[in-house]
């Protein structure tokens, strides 16, 4: 494809993975049940405030200061390592994301939980988790995830997470998978709980529509190849170390978000990626210069249909998927970010399926 090409199709270069949810349901277009379809984010009113910025991306690349110091090719090194360990996406994407009903069908004392909301969205003059939260649930900031749950989940349990509206807690569940625990995130988070947290229906709409030329119908574009990668620069030398330095500059530190208008209005300058299947891109359209690429092709081998050199914008059906796979692309090095809302917030009154359904209403518990 031509540069040409890249940009009007790309819209934002940024790489917008249109989240095709795999465990959001992002098989295609059909039905939201059980595997998350990118249980949306808290966007720009979960908690998650859509901004952050800087991918893993730096330059220095870990190099010694002379004499003979041998320069560390950390994106190298880490890579190796997460191929050897079993790092890779697909396999931090399997079995991710679990609804509501399934969790309270399961047991919640199966558990150890663990809520992230830290502000006051309800305006109510207390934390958010004091108003409403899960029975046995942990208040823990995002920042803080992976040390409390090392340091409290004595017992081993599986680790739910949730946070307003599923965007932030993927990437919370994403940064405990990369550190060895078994997570998962709950579905369209506390929205999907109880209707009295609702904070999805204000951003479920129909967006594209609102923006001259940002939404669009045409056959897939080929996907680019870039011949050069991330440079890293940790300073550590160890693929453990580099790892978990990664996890908690690029993850934990900020949740990495753009807002719906963000990209809509700035299309161009994003590499953005439509993760779909190929029939949901036909069946849908997609946003003007977005390239499409289908659940679970994107992994550390085809790693150069991304440019290392612009944002990257990834979008899916209810923006939590696309969490989850900004957040694995930012400990790799790229200046990933998840649509906050995705498809529901910008053709909702098109979709089929992988839709925002409503609350469960499911009991909560208030207090500290």
């Amino acid at each position: 494809m031509t540069t040409a090409t890249l940009l009007t199709f790309l819209a934002p270069i940024s790489l917008f993975l249109a989240c095709g949810d795999k465990d959001e349901d992002d098989t295609g277009a059909t039905g939201d049940g059980g595997a998350e379809d990118g249980g949306t984010e808290d966007g720009g009113t979960g908690d998650g405030g859509g901004t952050g910025d800087g991918g893993g991306t730096g330059d220095g690349g870990g190099t010694g200061d002379g004499g003979g110091t041998e320069v560390v090719d950390e994106y190298a090194v880490l890579t190796d390592y997460m191929a050897t360990n079993k790092l890779d996406l697909p396999t931090m994407m399997t079995s991710w994301v679990v609804d509501a009903q399934s969790v309270f069908d399961g047991g919640l004392e199966n558990y150890f939980i663990v809520d992230i909301r830290t502000a006051d969205k309800y305006e109510v003059g207390v934390v958010d988790f004091e108003e409403g939260h899960l029975e046995g649930a942990h208040s823990v900031a995002l920042v803080d995830v992976v040390k409390y749950v090392e340091e409290h989940n004595t017992e081993g349990k599986k680790v739910l997470v949730y946070c307003y509206t599923g965007q932030s807690a993927a990437h919370a569940v994403m940064a405990l998978r990369l550190a060895g625990h078994e997570a998962v995130s709950l579905k369209f988070g506390m929205s999907g709980w109880h209707s009295d947290f609702d904070l999805w229906s204000a951003n479920i709409g129909n967006a594209a529509l609102d923006y001259d030329g940002a939404w669009e119908f045409s056959d897939p574009p080929a996907l680019p190849s870039y011949d050069t990668m991330p440079v890293l620069a940790t300073g550590m030398t160890e693929p453990a170390d580099i790892l978990a330095a990664q996890i908690d500059a690029q993850i934990l530190a900020t949740y990495n978000s753009k807002s719906i208008a963000d990209v809509l209005s700035a299309y161009d300058d994003y590499q953005i990626i439509n993760y779909w299947a190929e029939t949901d891109w036909d069946t849908y359209g997609h946003i003007t210069g977005a390239y499409q690429v289908t659940p679970n092709t994107l992994t550390l081998d085809t790693l150069d249909i991304l440019d290392p050199s612009m944002p990257i914008i990834i979008y899916c059906w209810t923006g939590q998927t696309a969490s989850m796979v900004a957040a694995w692309l930012q400990v790799v090095g790229y200046d990933a970010y998840t649509l906050s809302y995705g498809a529901n917030g910008m053709i909702y009154d098109n979709l089929l399926a992988n839709t925002w359904h409503g609350a469960m209403d499911f009991a909560y518990v208030t207090g500290p």
